[in-house]
């Protein structure tokens, strides 16, 4: 059963920043774990302008039901060295 489908572009140039602006930004969207993985890359800015595009692929799949008015620092990314990247909701609970 497909619940929605979601499509997102993210221009790479727009991620490109330097340590205070990047942890600004990352305060509001990333998870420190995906920020933590982007700098181990040669080009981090890749890895951002991915990952926020494939959340926000997210966010419009579920535009409706219960994960329709999440942000995106509730959905992370999950990394494994041994399988592919996958992309989970986290609930807080405040």
């Amino acid at each position: 059963m497909i619940i929605g489908i979601g499509v997102d572009v993210a221009e790479v140039h727009r991620y490109e920043f330097d340590d205070l602006k990047l942890e600004r930004f990352a305060r509001k969207v990333f998870t420190e774990a995906e920020v933590a993985h982007a700098k181990r890359y040669r080009y981090p800015a890749e890895r951002l302008a991915g990952a926020y595009a494939a959340k926000e692929a997210t966010r419009k799949a579920f535009t409706h039901g219960p994960f329709s008015k999440r942000s995106t620092r509730s959905l992370s990314f999950f990394f494994s060295p041994y399988a592919r990247s996958r992309l989970g909701f986290t609930i807080l609970l405040c």
